[in-house]
């Protein structure tokens, strides 16, 4: 099974945001939505169907105050592995009135899936001390990692790299 990790970035929130919703579109489809985690700061609650709906809002009224940055993180597991389209679309975003905000949706960004063996950082086909080395320095050194070494290097597919990820990585490296 491979997994697509997609960060949906907010360039700027000039309003405060009281719940969104919007659909993440692939064309051809290739992908099913796995999980969304909201990178916001807000106790926003998330939801997501198979087919891309995405739902965020609080239900204790909490807001995405005026800000740029990451908005949520989404997993995907690869279905056919073949170039794809990601696009947004259908995007609704509230205000604390329940009133619309205007928003622009960039550009739909195209994927070229690939085979990624989960730990195999250098892309030599081989799980081995070298990879383990490259783990560790990604780890010590955020932002080490281009996204394709970032995706092998993150075992477990929570967004990070840390610990977890290099005691799963030597584990497999070390059963025979």
């Amino acid at each position: 099974m491979i997994f697509l990790i997609f960060k949906l970035f907010v360039s700027s929130f000039f309003l405060i945001v009281s719940g969104y919703q919007f659909i993440i579109n692939d064309s051809p489809e290739a992908i099913n939505i796995t999980g969304v985690q909201d990178l916001s700061d807000s106790d926003f609650s998330l939801s997501s169907s198979e087919n891309g709906q995405i739902l965020a809002f609080s239900f204790t009224g909490g807001v995405i105050q005026p800000s740029s940055g990451l908005l949520l993180y989404a997993t995907f597991e690869v279905v056919d592995n073949q170039e794809t389209t990601l696009c947004i679309q259908d995007a609704v975003f509230s205000d604390p009135s329940a009133d619309p905000l205007i928003v622009n949706i960039g550009d739909c960004v195209t994927f070229e899936m690939a085979n990624i063996l989960m730990g195999d950082i250098n892309f030599d086909g081989i799980l081995n001390v070298l990879d383990a080395v490259l783990l560790v320095n990604a780890v010590l050194d955020p932002g080490l990692l281009n996204d394709a070494e970032f995706q092998a290097a993150d075992f477990n597919t929570d967004g990070l790299l840390n610990v977890l990820d290099v005691v799963s990585l030597i584990n497999i490296i070390l059963t025979p």
